[in-house]
């Protein structure tokens, strides 16, 4: 965890996503108003208290651990399922929520059309466990494609990626096994806190359609998975406007 904006300010707490770090949000983070003190939680990424088997619930408990006062509280990917989670449980701690490119049921089935196929993750899974750094860039792919700003924006993640140490191909894995687990329909339909769902028109992750299904959403013209980086300007205004 680190706060990395901002001292005696009203808190936003950013729940990153799979397998990324927090220098991702340095560009957001450097042009959000000063009035707010940011900090950014990673999800798990090399050895961890939590083991090699955690589930959603055991990453909003630990979320609450980190968590000592009431905050905005904005997640990107899974670490937009985990604030939903959080959201739901610990509502005595969230002031609103604002996830940017979440899925409330990642992988396809049980109704639900706007998912990834099974064999497409399983397929993902696997190459994990062969080789962690290699899916990395192979993700940054991933979410760059259809970007207004693809080639910039795969340079960019591919130098993050290029800079991680640490990481456990075990514990990046059981992330991914949270992520296949997750249905959180019911929560997209409304929490009892302010919420806004947002959504990149080309994102090769999550689809835009999944915006149809979100309580309180948007789409963000021309942007893939990773709009804090490839359009920051616009998410800091929407993300100002959500929580003025």
């Amino acid at each position: 965890m680190s706060a990395v904006a901002g001292s005696e300010c009203e808190k936003i707490t950013i729940i990153n996503g799979w397998g990324a770090q927090a220098s991702l949000w340095t560009d957001f983070v450097t042009q959000l108003n000063p009035r707010y003190q940011v900090t950014i939680i990673d999800l798990p990424l090399g050895e961890t208290d939590l083991g090699y088997e955690f589930s959603l619930i055991d990453l909003a408990a630990d979320l609450n651990r980190q968590i000592t006062a009431k905050t905005h509280v904005i997640g990107w990917s899974l670490g937009a399922n985990v604030a939903m989670a959080f959201a739901n449980t610990f509502s005595d701690k969230v002031l609103s929520v604002l996830t940017i490119a979440a899925n409330p049921k990642f992988i396809q089935g049980d109704g639900w059309d706007n998912g990834m196929p099974r064999d497409t993750f399983d397929e993902f899974y696997q190459s994990v466990l062969k080789n962690e750094f290699k899916a990395l860039k192979t993700f940054a792919g991933l979410q760059a494609i259809g970007d207004r700003k693809e080639k910039t924006l795969l340079k960019k993640l591919r130098q993050l990626v290029a800079v991680q140490e640490q990481l456990n191909k075990q514990v990046l894995a059981a992330g991914l096994n949270v992520l296949a687990s997750v249905d959180q329909r019911k929560y997209w339909l409304g929490l009892n806190c302010p919420e806004h769902h947002v959504y990149g028109e080309n994102d090769n992750l999550v689809p835009a359609a999944v915006a149809e299904f979100s309580h309180n959403s948007l789409v963000m013209s021309g942007v893939s998975h990773a709009p804090m980086l490839s359009a920051t300007a616009e998410l800091v205004a929407i993300v100002e406007e959500f929580i003025v």
